[in-house]
């Protein structure tokens, strides 16, 4: 509910990973049968455009696995278990269509019980508070009046904790500001820590923001007064050592230059 997702929009999620599930078993074991050698990259990127050329594959699968290319295209997989960066990505795919095979039960479970608390909470008349939030965004989109009372009431924005908002109160924000061409919003947020996950809070939120408001005038804060120097060069030192955290980065600054 916080992402704004629906059980039918889950059902679909869960479709098009079966099909990823079913039309990418050859490929994947081909994948896993690969050795050391020197055609090992070439191969690598083959099976990678293999996995890219499914038929009907989702926008979100395509995505996922263009991120890996252009990961590997720029360096990223030269870090990982291993020394070599095919490899690397090799054991990148197989981790990637794996997870997918592991979760689609779990998710299949999920909307079981998603369907059958929505079910329980009309027959009860309750809510509860991520329906707060969606019920404001489908009365908008419903009621092009009641959008625009509230447009005129409301002109100007301030977030406070960005990094802490997920996609539907965002969705919120963006409907109130859909009117103005440059709206007056100002957020103040802190990306390096919307990796916490807060209340479904998304390093995403920053990127969408960027690309919604392209006008938008950012002002980096470069000075810290909470923490002496020497704990700032230990923590950097400390994460340096963290392939996931240069793998998340990475995303960003790939999905930052894509636009």
């Amino acid at each position: 509910k916080r992402e704004n997702i629906s059980p039918a929009q889950l059902q679909q999620l869960i479709s098009n990973q079966d099909h990823f599930i079913n039309n990418s078993n050859d490929i994947y074991l081909a994948l896993k049968s690969l050795r050391v050698g020197k055609s090992l990259e070439s191969d690598v990127l083959s099976y990678l455009t293999k996995l890219l050329n499914i038929a009907d594959l989702s926008f979100s699968l395509k995505t996922s696995l263009i991120y890996h290319q252009n990961l590997f295209n720029s360096g990223g997989y030269n870090i990982g278990a291993a020394k070599s960066s095919a490899i690397n990505l090799k054991n990148g795919l197989l981790k990637f269509i794996e997870n997918i095979a592991k979760d689609t039960p779990k998710q299949s479970e999920l909307l079981t019980v998603y369907i059958g608390y929505n079910d329980e909470l009309k027959t009860r008349g309750r809510y509860d508070f991520d329906d707060m939030i969606l019920f404001v965004i489908d009365a908008f989109k419903k009621d092009t009046d009641l959008l625009r009372s509230y447009q005129e009431q409301y002109q100007y924005f301030l977030v406070d904790e960005f990094q802490d908002t997920n996609f539907a109160q965002n969705e919120i924000l963006n409907l109130l500001c859909s009117y103005y061409e440059n709206p007056n919003i100002f957020v103040v947020g802190d990306d390096d820590q919307s990796i916490f996950r807060f209340q479904g809070a998304s390093l995403e939120n920053f990127l969408f923001f960027k690309k919604s408001y392209p006008k938008v005038k950012i002002i980096f804060l470069k000075q810290n007064y909470r923490s002496h120097q020497l704990i700032l060069d230990l923590a950097d030192s400390l994460i340096s050592h963290n392939q996931a955290a240069f793998f998340s980065q990475e995303k960003i600054r790939l999905k930052a230059m894509d636009g």
